[in-house]
């Protein structure tokens, strides 16, 4: 795991001129996060200042327009820079520094009819930016931003709930998202009333994997769902012990973020063993994504090999889901 995490980074250090969009999940956001751990890891400032390069460069990209979505645009650089300052990579007061940030993401909630509920394109993207937004605020945070910030939650939530399209491609996002958002209780109750009017008869298998974590998180919440969520955790181990010798990345970072969610919930610790024998084969047979440096590539991958060597604890994982 050493050798490939190596090869890796200097893939990554090689590459990254040419990546050209500030996006955190297929962009430099993505590639700053990797750094920043890496730097940890290996005690080398080198990487620390290879991400303040980057940094530097996004600050005056998104100077100019950019799209508001999560996957590519100012959401989700927003939810990087939130999560760098959260976990101890930037020493800065995030109030002042996405300051600029309220206002556009405010327009895009309140004035622009929503048709996408998706995290990585559509509402629950918008929602993952005020999440972080919200949750662990410093002391000495600004009341009037943590409010203002809370209000605009509660009207994405009125959204979500009024939506009459209970059975969308987006629903597994709209339910993670939910989920995570039901452990600040900001407006509870009315998750409660969208959660009480869902149905989950026919889950599609075409979004199974994101389907098997959504309801991880809803069975910590909502005891009645366990039985559910081992069903189509189980059916999505399968699926990858099917794969043999073909396991993409993106299959290594579900199993992480799977098991993550098993030992924080205690739902099912018996999977656990099936999971570092699908983790290790992943390690194994998938070589590093020489044209994929993004978080579902390359810097995944070196992030999931830190995270399994103990030196990083997982959370960058709920940036992707």
């Amino acid at each position: 795991m050493e050798h490939i995490l190596k090869i890796i980074a200097n893939t990554i250090i090689q590459s990254s001129n040419a990546v050209d969009h500030p996006g955190l999940l297929r962009g430099k956001m993505g590639l700053i996060i990797f750094f920043s751990h890496y730097a940890r890891y290996t005690g080398n400032n080198y990487f620390a200042d290879q991400a303040m390069v980057l940094m530097d460069s996004i600050q005056e990209q998104i100077l100019q327009h950019y799209d508001m979505d999560y996957a590519n645009g100012l959401s989700g650089i927003g939810v990087g820079i939130e999560y760098l300052s959260q976990n101890g990579f930037l020493d800065i007061n995030t109030d002042e520094t996405l300051e600029a940030f309220y206002f556009p993401i405010r327009k895009e909630i309140m004035y622009q009819q929503q048709k996408n509920h998706s995290l990585y394109n559509g509402l629950c993207g918008l929602g993952q930016y005020l999440l972080y937004r919200i949750k662990c605020r410093p002391v000495e945070a600004n009341e009037y931003n943590m409010l203002a910030h809370q209000e605009l939650m509660v009207f994405l939530v009125d959204i979500l709930e009024n939506d009459k399209d209970l059975h969308h491609d987006n629903l597994s996002d709209v339910l993670s998202f939910l989920c995570k958002l039901y452990r600040l209780d900001v407006c509870n109750p009315k998750i409660d009333r969208y959660m009480d009017k869902l149905s989950f008869e026919a889950i599609s298998d075409e979004h199974l994997f994101e389907w098997a974590l959504a309801l991880l998180r809803l069975a910590s919440i909502k005891k009645q769902f366990t039985g559910l969520a081992i069903q189509k955790v189980v059916i999505a181990l399968k699926a990858i012990e099917s794969f043999g010798q073909n396991i993409q990345p993106t299959y290594l970072l579900w199993l992480l973020q799977c098991k993550r969610l098993i030992l924080q919930t205690g739902i099912c610790p018996g999977l656990v063993g099936l999971l570092d024998r699908l983790t290790d084969r992943c390690i194994t047979v998938s070589p590093p994504v020489d044209d994929n440096l993004s978080l579902k590539g390359n810097a995944g991958v070196g992030l999931s090999i830190m995270t399994l060597a103990g030196n990083c604890d997982g959370a960058w994982l709920d940036l992707m889901w």
